[in-house]
């Protein structure tokens, strides 16, 4: 195996011990319980605490090794943290935590996109509601074409609004509708209603009507 294989599996598995609480917050550990634990090279340990690091989830310091960081610390919104927290024990909190997230982001973005939406946008908006539409009709909601028309259709309403901030959070958006789908979380036959209002939402987009938008 390359140590880029295992440096991805170790982030993967490390990862998702901390946020399962093992080992709990302020814990301390050094690189070489990494290597010994994991069966892996010190370069490869050392790679994986620096991406951890970069997530807030530990913190290193020479002198102590690493000390596991409270959650608060997390950079929640980060697609790998958002994948190992969908999967972890308190899915039902994440999950929860994520759709309100969306709730409050989503409907101001799909105002933005009303008003600035290219010709190309909305017609892929149009296109992929009506995709989506179909495949559900077909009790395909929890297939990868679904997901990956679902994936579309939010991520081009983010684009669209033009706003930097909202387009810097597609890769969380896309990180909670892959991890909920990830988890058998997904219904193969979605709601018609819901069906209904991404269609609905992009005619709206597409004749720039801002209030229908929201």
């Amino acid at each position: 195996m390359t140590e880029q294989f295992l440096h991805g599996r170790l982030v993967e598995e490390l990862g998702s011990r901390l946020v399962a609480g093992d080992p709990p917050a302020g814990h301390r550990f050094t690189t070489a319980w990494v290597e010994s634990e994991f069966a892996v090279s010190r370069s490869v340990a050392r790679e994986a605490i620096r991406v951890l690091e970069s997530l807030g989830m530990v913190r290193n310091s020479r002198r102590i090794g690493c000390t596991v960081q409270p959650s608060s610390s997390w950079n929640t919104l980060d697609p790998h943290l958002i994948r190992w927290q969908l999967s972890g024990p308190n899915q039902a909190a994440h999950l929860r935590a994520f759709t309100e997230l969306r709730a409050a982001l989503e409907p101001q973005a799909a105002a933005l996109a009303a008003q600035r939406a290219s010709r190309e946008q909305s017609d892929r908006l149009v296109r992929t509601a009506a995709l989506m539409a179909d495949l559900g009709g077909r009790e395909l909601g929890d297939s990868e074409d679904f997901l990956a028309a679902d994936v579309e259709f939010h991520a081009t309403i983010m684009a669209a609004s033009s706003n930097p901030a909202f387009v810097a959070l597609v890769p969380t958006l896309t990180a909670c509708l892959v991890g909920r789908n990830d988890e058998g979380l997904t219904p193969a036959q979605p709601d018609t209603a819901n069906l209904h209002h991404h269609i609905a939402l992009a005619e709206a987009i597409k004749v720039g009507d801002v209030a229908a938008a929201v």
